[in-house]
């Protein structure tokens, strides 16, 4: 059989912590990751009643942090050059939408 099991109940595991299952369908399975203290790559366990195993890996990396924007103010005609400092901005996906 294809797909998971109606009815089974899902586990999924990121290293030894649980995580919190949100949906569950027959094609379809979305948890949310437990938190991790720093970034390192965990195993992933999923078990779909006992019966569906699957073994992965999920990595957790560091968060993006702005600690410092500088001006903090421009004219209404825009083009200011501004400078944000902060860390872990490498590889990180930028958004194309305003905050």
């Amino acid at each position: 059989a294809r797909g998971l099991t109606r009815g089974a109940e899902a586990l999924v595991l990121f290293g030894n912590k649980d995580s919190v299952v949100v949906v569950q369908e027959d094609d379809t399975l979305v948890v949310t990751s437990p938190g991790e203290a720093s970034p390192r790559v965990a195993p992933v366990v999923v078990s779909v009643g006992g019966a569906f195993r699957l073994r992965t890996e999920f990595e957790y990396q560091e968060v993006p942090v702005l600690f410092a924007l500088r001006p903090s103010s421009g004219g209404t005609d825009g083009g200011a050059t501004v400078s944000l400092a902060g860390a872990f901005f490498a590889g990180a996906p930028l958004d194309k939408y305003p905050v």
